[in-house]
């Protein structure tokens, strides 16, 4: 007996595809079909075998392992290097006293800078002193060359009033803007002769910091003792 073309697709299942999409679709005439869609998975890496094992774990290892082996081959090539010999491309070891300077500059003929090399070729005074700072009672041995002598170095006070020594200032400013102020009839040879230094060395050891300190002995406390000093200005 024949069947129908309707009767011979009743009840089949028929696959369409479009691109990436399969369709499996049952023909069931006189009914509303529901096709079943099922989309072909292009993934690489699903996350887990069809045994739960991570299928990249192994690939992981693999790499590490080739990875190792190349390193212990270049290190076992690699010529020997003697103790003294430079290594290439490393950055230099600092010195052990940096690249310090003094800058004289203000009122003074000569401006220049001074670096610590050149202050310890002047004559250099020490002085002990004892004053009270914001960690307590400080006692110790500061060397370095007095301020006017410096100011000498910078061909002196750029003034030919007489009694120039009298009628300026000197303000001396530390690293971190501090500063303070002297008169420079204070430390003058004529008049005050005060023995204040700018000092480079503390208890035999170069200062830490900028590498200079101002020292002025008598003072009880320690606010015009600046640290790592960096300008001298006559005023």
């Amino acid at each position: 007996m024949k069947l129908s073309a309707r009767n011979q697709l009743n009840g089949k299942i028929v696959e369409v595809r479009r691109g990436a999409t399969t369709a499996h679709v049952r023909i069931d005439i006189g009914k509303r079909t529901r096709p079943e869609v099922r989309r072909r998975c292009h993934c690489r890496y699903q996350g887990v075998g069809r045994d739960g094992s991570d299928p990249m774990r192994g690939a992981h290892r693999l790499c590490a392992f080739a990875f190792l082996t190349a390193m212990l081959l270049a290190l076992a090539l690699a010529p020997a290097r003697s103790a003294d010999q430079p290594i290439t491309g490393a950055s230099p070891v600092p010195s052990a006293t940096p690249n310090l300077a003094l800058s004289l500059a203000g009122r003074v003929r000569h401006p220049l800078r001074l670096g610590i090399d050149a202050l310890r070729k002047l004559p250099a005074e020490s002085v002990q002193v004892s004053f009270q700072t914001e960690r307590g009672p400080l006692t110790a041995s500061f060397t370095g060359v007095r301020l006017w002598a410096l100011l000498d170095q910078a061909g002196g006070i750029d003034d030919a009033e007489k009694g120039a020594e009298l009628h300026h200032l000197v303000r001396i400013t530390g690293q971190d803007g501090y500063w303070v102020i002297i008169s420079t009839g204070e430390i003058a040879p004529d008049f005050g002769a005060e023995p204040v230094l700018i000092a480079y060395q503390r208890d035999g050891a170069p200062l830490e910091g900028s590498g200079f300190r101002l020292v002025i002995p008598g003072d009880k406390h320690g606010g015009r003792s600046v640290r790592d000093v960096t300008a001298v200005t006559i005023e």
